[in-house]
């Protein structure tokens, strides 16, 4: 062997070994002596499957020495135990003018660390893939490189629709243009953006969702990319304004109640005074149909003032008595009528001739509000 071919040899970083068709070494580089531990020459006459897992026979299973197959080339991973390290092996035959095989080359690459990157890639990829949150990714111009399932799900378009778009082109805001190049610029000074978008599904409907983009570094502080992770908050808003409506009810029935307890009080005044007044004239006075009106008018805004204080009323006590409904629901009618907005009609049909039901006025009270 030529010293020029013996230092190419030896500066090889992969453990390339020459073994003769019984796995016997021959040669073997610097780079497989030095992985094994070895002082330069200790591999030669040794076996392959001594050296890689100190057995006294060839591997039965051995991914690169079948023995119907020594004469093409063959790859496979091979564990070594006591390194721990896993190799992709190649074995590469050499033959005489005849086809007759002289020797084997194989050459081994430590992939220990390229198995565990992948491994850790697919577990992030699977990861991305099935979480409930949408995941974008973009290059540094803003053009959509991958999305995953759940934001295809969110959005209605499949992912070969939206690979390829700028990532604005679903936003519904007329600037987005101006709010995404001043977002890009943020991203691209290294920035990340936290925000809420308002955007359109492919049916036309809108949602909004809360979003996170930040730039994707490299070790030499390069950006590639840019990842969004975004979150559909459009039955949350709902909730919450159900919630700030449920809360502004609740003040105005209790600022209703206190109005009502004082109007009553007003009103007991002037039907006290009034009944007294009435007792007083005789029947023919001509003021006492007078009277009789006023005080008719009092008990109809002492009946209202009874309908303010029941739905405003927040104990839960039933208090079930007869009563007929129609009365009920015309009562609530009334209320809704003055506090609606003059572009919305009621239209009743109510049958006057339903028996009387064992209920709560109050709680009756309540539904029919609610349904209104």
């Amino acid at each position: 062997m030529s010293t020029e071919w013996q230092k190419t040899f030896d500066a090889l970083q992969d453990v390339i070994t020459i073994l003769t068709p019984d796995l016997r070494i021959l040669r073997a580089n610097r780079a497989a002596h030095t992985t094994f531990g070895l002082s330069y020459g200790d591999l030669v006459d040794r076996y392959c499957y001594e050296v890689f897992h100190n057995r006294s026979l060839p591997c039965r299973h051995c991914p690169v020495h079948q023995p119907d197959k020594l004469h093409s080339p063959e790859t496979g991973l091979v564990y070594q135990d006591r390194l721990g390290k896993t190799f992709e092996v190649t074995s590469s035959p050499v033959c005489d003018d005849d086809g007759q095989l002289l020797y084997l080359v194989h050459s081994a690459r430590d992939v220990t660390q390229k198995l565990k990157d992948e491994a850790e890639r697919n577990i992030l990829s699977a990861a991305v893939r099935q979480t409930s949150e949408s995941v974008v990714i973009t290059d540094i111009s803003g053009t959509i490189q991958y999305v995953n399932p759940s934001y295809g799900k969110i959005t209605g378009y499949s992912q070969e629709e939206l690979i390829g778009r700028h990532i604005s082109f679903l936003n519904i805001n007329p600037d987005s243009g101006a709010l995404f190049e001043e977002l890009l610029k943020r991203l691209k000074r290294g920035d990340v953006w936290q925000g809420q978008l308002v955007n359109e599904k492919k049916d036309g409907s809108h949602f909004t969702e809360n979003v996170t983009i930040f730039p994707i570094v490299t070790g030499n502080s390069e950006i590639t990319n840019f990842v969004a992770i975004k979150r559909d908050v459009t039955k949350e808003e709902q909730l919450q304004r159900q919630l700030q409506q449920a809360m502004k009810m609740e003040a105005i029935g209790t600022l209703a109640g206190g109005i009502a307890h004082d109007f009553n009080n007003i009103l007991s005044a002037m039907i006290g005074y009034g009944q007294i007044a009435k007792s007083r004239l005789d029947e023919d006075n001509p003021l006492h149909e007078d009277i009789e009106q006023i005080l008719l008018a009092g008990d109809r805004a002492a009946n209202l003032v009874r309908q303010i204080l029941t739905f405003s009323r927040r104990d839960t006590q039933e208090n079930f008595h007869p009563l007929k409904l129609q009365y009920i629901i015309k009562e609530t009618l009334k209320l809704l009528s003055s506090s609606l907005p003059t572009t919305i009609e009621l239209h009743q049909s109510i049958d006057n001739d339903c028996p009387p039901i064992l209920a709560d006025p109050g709680q009756l009270h309540q539904v029919v509000m609610n349904l209104c």
